[in-house]
């Protein structure tokens, strides 16, 4: 049985948040990990341990974000947490378990930072998309419309565009 108060102490609740895929920052927001959103509405305390989703209206400590995130009671959320984190503090589980427990930890965290690196990544490409749109946009319209260059122009506009909505358009499946 894992001690609740000493779970709350040795976890943070920022690490799960993270581990969820959420971004928090200065300020304390991020995105909820519980609902899909496109701008940030949870409010994580780092300090008290508890959250708030102002979109939501979800709330508590990481028990609790744990028990809304995977459906478990406290007891299981608890586990969760303890396995999820790798902190090991379930003293009835065997050396075995645990190693593997902390294996288990450290491949989701791996997996939760190559996925918030993709997301930083993809982030960056639509910006330097969006304003290389707005420069072929502005070339455009300074060009001769008989010319090659306008032609070329025109060309690189539709290939802009259609790699700005692959993105919109695995933004809108990952929101899903």
């Amino acid at each position: 049985m894992i001690d609740f108060q000493e779970l709350k102490a040795a976890a943070r609740i920022d690490d799960l948040v993270r581990l969820y895929g959420g971004e928090i920052n200065r300020a304390g927001m991020t995105r909820c990990v519980l609902h899909s959103e496109r701008t940030p509405s949870m409010k994580v305390d780092t300090e008290k341990g508890v959250f708030h989703c102002f979109g939501c209206g979800a709330g508590g400590d990481i028990i609790r974000l744990a028990q809304l995130k995977e459906g478990l009671d406290a007891v299981a959320a608890a586990r969760f947490i303890d396995s999820a984190l790798g902190l090991n503090l379930d003293k009835n589980v065997p050396p075995k378990e645990r190693f593997e427990s902390m294996k288990r930890a450290k491949i989701r965290q791996f997996k939760a930072r190559q996925e918030r690196r993709r997301r930083d990544m993809e982030n960056r490409l639509y910006t330097d998309l969006c304003g290389k749109l707005h420069e072929l946009s502005a070339l455009k319209a300074e060009q001769d419309p008989m010319s090659d260059e306008w032609a070329k122009t025109v060309m690189n506009l539709d290939k802009v565009r259609f790699l700005i909505e692959l993105i919109e358009q695995n933004n809108q499946e990952d929101t899903k």
